[in-house]
């Protein structure tokens, strides 16, 4: 039996959605994931963005998905964004 695959938490989905839309905001145009430190454990992720679009000049929206692995979690694949408008 392989060992369960391990996942993250909505807030970290919610703090990679919130990164993409900035990187947008300033000029990023293809993003597939972004990369970040982790508080506990300090490792730096890397989080696969799903969906990134510019609404105005001034505004973007970015959306995540949530992924916990194999734990047991009600948010699983909850689309995440993160709009600035």
């Amino acid at each position: 039996m392989s060992p369960p695959r391990s996942g993250y938490t909505l807030p970290v989905f919610a703090c990679a959605s919130a990164i993409a839309y900035l990187q947008h905001l300033h000029g990023e145009n293809e993003l597939n994931s972004v990369t970040f430190n982790l508080l506990e454990p300090p490792e730096a992720v890397t989080i696969a963005i799903e969906q990134v679009a510019r609404l105005n000049p001034d505004a973007a929206l970015a959306i995540t998905r949530s992924d916990p692995g194999d734990n047991l979690d009600l948010t699983r694949n909850t689309p995440i964004k993160k709009k600035r408008n």
